[in-house]
């Protein structure tokens, strides 16, 4: 009785070389891979150059700010949103990617913004379910090998005119990356009396 094996998909990957009449040409891979020695935004590394970083980002529909680089704004867990990415001042590597929702600029209510937060939290907590959590007062800090996750939820006592509203902040942190590197301290309301 002889055995069928099924069978192997032989298609080279993008990062194979392609040979041609003797010449070789590399193609650069534009896969966001997982990677083992770095954090990931939505996919992407974070590590490399602004100029390494900000083509991916727009690869995922966001926006460059023209007075800012290290701005973008998109859609981000299915809502308006904006992300700003930090480099490094020692090495001048990206080091952290920030998300913020605003409620003056998705139009979402107070409690539209704390079921967001909620559910994003949730999500997190889910993906990242070796993560060790720390709570303390709608802060939210889930940390890993690789770095953390920085979740934070607070409201502007301000108009919405004014930037005032229901804030939400996302910060996502490399370790290798950051020369400096070190857990924030999540204070409580009651560690300021």
């Amino acid at each position: 009785m002889v055995a069928r094996q099924a069978p192997v998909d032989k298609r080279p990957t993008t990062t194979e070389a392609i040979q041609s009449d003797k010449k070789v040409a590399r193609v650069k891979s534009r896969t966001k891979a997982k990677s083992d020695s770095h954090m990931m935004f939505m996919g992407i590394p974070i590590d490399g150059t602004l100029d390494d970083f900000a083509p991916l980002l727009i690869e995922k529909d966001f926006t460059q700010s023209s007075f800012a680089k290290q701005s973008f704004s998109g859609m981000f867990y299915e809502t308006l949103s904006t992300i700003s990415v930090s480099t490094d001042k020692q090495n001048e590597t990206i080091n952290s990617v920030e998300v913020t929702f605003y409620t003056g600029v998705n139009g979402l209510s107070e409690n539209q913004m704390v079921a967001l937060y909620n559910r994003i939290v949730k999500g997190l907590c889910k993906k990242y379910a070796n993560a060790k959590i720390s709570r303390t007062d709608g802060d939210i800090l889930l940390s890993m090998t690789l770095g953390y996750i920085d979740c934070k939820i607070y409201d502007m006592n301000l108009s919405r005119n004014f930037g005032g509203g229901t804030y939400i902040k996302l910060k996502y942190v490399d370790k290798k990356n950051t020369s400096n590197y070190s857990l924030p301290r999540l204070n409580k309301a009651d560690d300021d009396l």
